[in-house]
């Protein structure tokens, strides 16, 4: 790499010369010891010093592309090398860049992809490979709709990765991108809107939230002390900021598939000796299944898990507690785009807790959190985003729809979601409250309480819509709901109770709770 410090006079003009931006992400795989790698995949193993050369490389010839300082880029590539790679030349350009999750349903990315416009995007191969065969389209279309698809985009100029496939197209190719040094000005780069996640939304308007740099770099510092100083830890993950966890951290980051089956996710923690794991209940609940039919705890070498992006109820949690070697640590996060992470608890302390409402735990350092008159759950801190994409600006607390209080001990307590209130006669059902005294019933393995509209009695029925775990009948259920520990309101208790398989979107499989509800009211 042929490195100009700017405190330097070289004998050319600087001008003619790509300028890059460093920041503290940046510094943080400069640092990476030289010895271990950054990633690992199935493939082979990744050190900073070639991460740091082909980040430069790509970025670098971006610049001569005409790269300009904001211009927007959208990444609709695997996570993986060629993604962190990506991530740090955008950092170096002072790119906006778009993160669009792809399962969320074609009409919905293709809505979010408008609304951003980028002007570059990175784009797998395979993706630019099945928009130019239409029968082949067709047949993967059938598959599903959440199924990834990249559409045609006029005017964006597209950098092709993953696999080489014969793409008709006219691309840039990410590995000769890559491959180009040259020599370059660093510049030490200042806060700046950096990333923008798509979440939510209608397809009118999307829900995306802007994150500057350092709302980004706040973040990662808050998750980084969930893992303590030790950098000796090996993390699992499919999810993309896990890879800037693990640089930040100093730790290897080991990358799996996340539809792997259950018995090849166990062999490969144990073939690597995996020490940590981050994400939903979903993630941990094919482990935990097979492990209990096989009789057998979870890898000895496991030593934290860390559950969020969904709630996580003491049932769920007093299973993996049983299925877990006594030494490894559980940790229980509260958060949400606009604000990564606001508090923590023990997992294992949350499991004894027997108060109504979902423990999330006290607040992490700087974060500050106040309950509005209608008890919405308000956030105000560092890692707070800069605002929606399509709003001129936030409010100076983030309201972030759960509804929740502060007990005696400072810890906030959820007690449901504002948005999924149900509405019965004149009476507020909060499902957040109930929800978990429902799945702790022996034979569900998770459920959901909806208000669905009744056009004849001109007011909402609640519907309990059950995925089973083992075999159990309406009758039982509405017996146990009635009577004993598992007992609930009266005006909670549902009108009717449909048994189906409950759809998930997103890398974090959360409950599609809207698509649940248009089903219902199509019956």
């Amino acid at each position: 790499m042929n490195i100009i410090a700017l405190n330097k006079t070289p004998n050319f003009k600087r001008q003619e010369l790509p300028l890059l931006y460093k920041n503290d992400f940046i510094e943080a795989l400069e640092r990476f010891p030289s010895h271990k790698p950054v990633l690992v995949d199935e493939k082979r193993s990744y050190f900073a010093a070639e991460i740091l050369e082909k980040s430069i490389n790509l970025a670098s010839s971006l610049k001569t592309k005409g790269f300009q300082v904001e211009d927007r880029v959208v990444i609709a590539a695997e996570a993986g090398v060629e993604f962190i790679i990506s991530i740090y030349a955008c950092m170096m350009l002072k790119a906006q860049v778009a993160i669009i999750d792809p399962e969320m349903g074609r009409a919905n990315y293709e809505a979010k992809l408008l609304q951003f416009a980028p002007k570059w995007a990175i784009v797998d191969n395979r993706l630019l490979f099945l928009r130019e065969h239409p029968i082949l389209r067709w047949c993967y279309f059938k598959m599903g709709d959440t199924k990834p698809y990249f559409p045609p985009t006029p005017h964006v100029q597209i950098i092709s990765t993953g696999p080489s496939l014969p793409i008709l197209q006219k691309t840039l190719t990410f590995s000769q991108l890559t491959q180009k040094s040259s020599r370059f000005f660093w510049h030490k780069a200042e806060d700046y809107p950096f990333l923008i996640i798509h979440t939510s939304g209608t397809l009118d308007i999307p829900k995306s939230v802007l994150h500057s740099l350092e709302s980004l770099k706040s973040s990662i510092q808050q998750i980084s002390l969930l893992l303590g100083n030790e950098t000796q830890q090996k993390i699992a993950t499919h999810l993309p900021h896990f890879m800037l966890l693990g640089i930040n951290t100093q730790n290897t980051v080991h990358l799996w598939n996340n539809e792997w089956s259950a018995q090849r996710k166990l062999a490969f923690i144990k073939k690597y000796k995996i020490t940590t794991i981050f994400g939903p209940p979903s993630d941990f609940l094919p482990l935990m299944n097979h492990c209990k039919q096989e009789g057998q705890l979870l890898p000895h070498c496991l030593k934290h898990l860390i559950l969020g992006s969904a709630p996580v109820q003491v049932p769920f949690l007093r299973k993996l507690i049983h299925l877990s070697p006594a030494h490894t640590k559980l940790t229980c996060t509260y958060g949400m785009t606009e604000n990564l992470l606001c508090c923590t608890v023990d997992g294992r302390r949350k499991a004894k807790q027997s108060l109504e409402g979902d423990l999330l735990g006290k607040a992490v350092e700087g974060v500050a959190i106040k309950i509005a008159e209608d008890q919405e759950i308000l956030v105000q801190s560092p890692q707070s985003y800069l605002r929606y994409w399509h709003e001129e600006s936030k409010p100076t607390w983030h309201p972030t729809g759960d509804l929740g209080y502060l007990n005696e001990y400072g810890q906030l307590v959820l007690i449901g979601r504002k948005k999924n209130m149900i509405i019965r006669r004149n009476m507020n059902i909060y499902p957040g409250l109930y929800e978990p005294t429902i799945n702790s019933i022996p034979g569900i393995r998770s459920a959901v309480l909806l208000g669905v509209y009744h056009p004849e009695k001109h007011d909402e029925e609640v519907v309990l819509v059950v995925e089973k775990e083992a075999e159990i009948t309406h009758k039982r259920i509405q017996k146990q709901l009635e009577y004993g520990k598992h007992s609930i309101d009266k005006e909670a208790r549902p009108d009717r109770i449909v048994f189906k398989r409950l759809p998930r979107k997103g890398r974090q499989q959360k409950i599609d709770r809207n698509q649940i509800k248009e089903t219902l009211q199509k019956v």
